[in-house]
């Protein structure tokens, strides 16, 4: 495991915050649509400290950020983007939250130059490409202290990819058991964390003895509190965003700080920055502190005095 001056940034941020937030996709509100620069700088304004988003490339080789699959939902019935070529892709326009026309599917390249010098970005999806020339593109934008890199721990052809490419990108696989972290530790890449997937809370990635060696590295673990779907989806033993708002943060967020992770990735950053400000407090400013009264605003002299008009 190498040490990698990308890691300052990173490790500061923990160093306040103790626990970070990850934003699945960036922010996908109103108008503002996810996996648009918009959209991941959103996502640090609301509170997270990691930006998630996805690539996929066109026939012709034109990098974009989408999560391909999605487009039915975000654009219409243009099928899939990895089958389009640019010039088509450059015609399409998102639908916002009303359905009414919010922009173009942005590029890789612009998306990451309008958050150069911002926070933190999650490049998901992206192992496809590596063995294509896309890691030696991100190596040249001086941006690795801000991109984090990540692939499933059994992709041993996006691995090899990574370790021929040299650069010390800052990565964390993604682990769904223990026999693929031991396989794929023996690396030689620039671990900070990684990403764990697990069924079920009996799994031996929640044991004290399989996330020593992590916290002893000062590598973190990073679980998904996304709910996907949960008729189809379980990445965390059903500890998530839906039940932490619709039940119990502790059960669920907390539950997940409980069980040795300090990255969660949510789609609810402000609702998870004021519980992580409410347990650790002190480490997170408000979002949006109350610094002037409104001019407008006037104390009620007599405010017990009103009730409603009675006949």
């Amino acid at each position: 495991m190498n040490v990698s001056p990308y890691r300052k940034r990173l490790d500061a941020l923990f160093g306040r915050h103790q626990v970070l937030i990850a934003v699945h996709r960036g922010i996908a509100c109103g108008d503002i649509i996810e996996n648009t620069a918009d959209g991941l700088r959103a996502a640090w304004v609301c509170g997270g400290d990691i930006a998630e988003t996805d690539v996929v490339r066109s026939t012709d080789g034109v990098y974009y950020c989408l999560h391909d699959g999605m487009e039915p939902r975000l654009i219409g019935e243009c099928g899939n983007l990895e089958t389009l070529n640019s010039s088509e892709i450059d015609r399409l326009e998102y639908f916002n939250m009303s359905r009414t026309p919010a922009g173009p599917v942005e590029r890789l390249d612009g998306v990451l130059a309008a958050l150069r010098g911002g926070g933190l970005l999650n490049i998901d999806r992206s192992w496809r490409y590596w063995s294509g020339g896309l890691l030696e593109r991100l190596a040249s934008l001086e941006m690795s202290d801000q991109l984090i890199l990540k692939c499933p721990a059994a992709d041993a052809d996006a691995l090899d990819a990574l370790e021929r490419c040299g650069h010390p990108f800052l990565f964390m696989p993604i682990v769904g058991t223990a026999e693929e972290w031991r396989a794929v530790r023996r690396r030689r890449l620039n671990f900070v964390g990684a990403e764990l997937l697990f069924s079920d809370g009996a799994s031996e990635l929640l044991t004290p003895e399989f996330q020593a060696e992590f916290h002893d590295a000062g590598l973190f673990l990073w679980a998904n509190a996304i709910c996907l779907g949960r008729k189809q989806y379980n990445l965390s033993a059903f500890r998530d965003d839906r039940g932490a708002i619709l039940d119990s943060a502790d059960d669920h967020w907390g539950w997940m700080i409980e069980h040795g992770f300090r990255v969660i990735q949510t789609d609810f950053p402000a609702l998870l920055h004021s519980y992580l400000s409410n347990r650790y407090p002190g480490s997170r400013a408000g979002l949006c502190p109350a610094r002037v009264q409104e001019p407008r605003w006037r104390r009620p002299e007599r405010a017990a005095s009103f009730c409603p008009v009675t006949a």
